[in-house]
């Protein structure tokens, strides 16, 4: 059984965590260039990709009336670390909508999940896969932000998935992603069966579904969500592990915001977020076949050395699309096929990148 990131613990002492402040995410007008200081100017490519959504998340100005196909975000009390997301599906009386969790750790996806891809965007990225076995209602007007507006042919797929008009989904691997076709025809990434007694995500869904039961039980009565408070176990290592994710992201945001114009900021969406300006980079392409048991935080630990990052995929016959350095090119190549964790990866012509 693989390991999957973030650990199950952590997750557990985000959700079930009874002390510790908030996650602050600073606004525009909040930021300054003095006030933060970043040490090392190269972010590695995921972080940035993050940082990315994020930021073309709050330039968004999504429309705050709801409506089917929104991610909202319903922040959290002082005992709360994470912020809990939901899809809305459809009303139900007055202010109430009913519609699915939402959350950010994609390796814990079942063949009941629907992960958000480059089509969804902007989306935010605590807001990245639905979770369509996690039905829940809640009242919106205690709603706090909409992160999402997802295309009604991607609604209708998320419902054929939550009706279980769809495919079983292949195999039964932790942490593995492939397409899943509806009864409709349409072709949605989600994850894979759980079958395994030991398997991971089964102690994930009971988390999740208790939290959105708590969500349920507070819309009425509180116009911020708190999860339930229980035995801590690992608290101050999940704490650390979150907090020091999230603060790095905040960081760098508040550090590419802080003392710019609302113009340079729109110019800036269009090109490569860097701390330091730098000369523009031309980039290559290659296509990657990744073994069938290449762990995730294996390639994601090679790409950030390589300065890659995955652009597109997987396609029809599991292919992703990687993006490189043109003038690294024939190096990153090489370090790819000597990594172990590929069968196969070539260069791409420039008249199919």
């Amino acid at each position: 059984m693989r390991s999957l990131w973030p650990p199950i613990e952590v997750i557990a002492s985000k959700l079930q965590n009874g002390s510790g402040s908030v996650l602050h995410f600073p606004d525009r007008s909040e930021t300054s260039s003095e006030s933060v200081d970043i040490v090392d100017s190269e972010m590695p490519a995921f972080i940035r990709d993050k940082v990315r959504k994020r930021i073309a998340t709050r330039e968004a100005h999504f429309d705050t009336q709801p409506k089917a196909g929104q991610i909202w975000r319903f922040d959290g009390l002082q005992n709360n670390l994470a912020p809990s997301c939901v899809l809305l599906d459809h009303p139900k009386v007055g202010k109430v909508w009913s519609g699915w969790f939402v959350s950010p750790e994609t390796d814990y996806a079942s063949n009941r999940d629907v992960l958000l891809e480059p089509k969804d965007e902007p989306f935010d990225p605590i807001a990245a896969m639905v979770q369509t076995w996690n039905p829940v209602s809640v009242d919106i007007s205690k709603g706090s932000k909409v992160l999402a507006l997802l295309a009604s042919d991607r609604m209708a797929a998320m419902r054929e998935v939550a009706n279980g008009e769809c495919e079983e989904g292949g195999g039964a691997r932790a942490g593995f992603v492939a397409p899943l076709k509806t009864h409709s025809g349409a072709v949605v990434l989600s994850g894979t069966c759980i079958t395994h007694p030991e398997d991971s995500r089964r102690q994930y869904q009971t988390l999740y579904r208790t939290a959105a039961q708590t969500l349920e039980q507070q819309h009425s009565t509180s116009n911020v969500v708190q999860l339930p408070q229980r035995s801590r176990f690992n608290t101050n290592v999940g704490w650390a592990i979150a907090a020091s994710v999230m603060l790095v992201q905040t960081v760098i945001i508040a550090n590419m915001m802080g003392g710019q114009s609302k113009d340079e900021l729109r110019y800036e969406h269009s090109q490569e977020y860097r701390a330091v300006p730098q000369a523009p980079v031309n980039y290559a392409y290659l296509e990657v076949y990744f073994k069938p048991d290449a762990k995730a935080v294996d390639i994601r630990k090679l790409l950030t050395q390589l300065n890659a990052s995955i652009v597109d995929g997987p396609g029809e016959f599991g292919q992703y699309r990687v993006r490189v350095n043109e003038n690294l090119e024939q190096d990153v190549l090489k370090n790819i096929q000597a990594s172990g964790l590929v069968d196969s990866v070539t260069a791409l012509e420039p008249s199919v990148r």
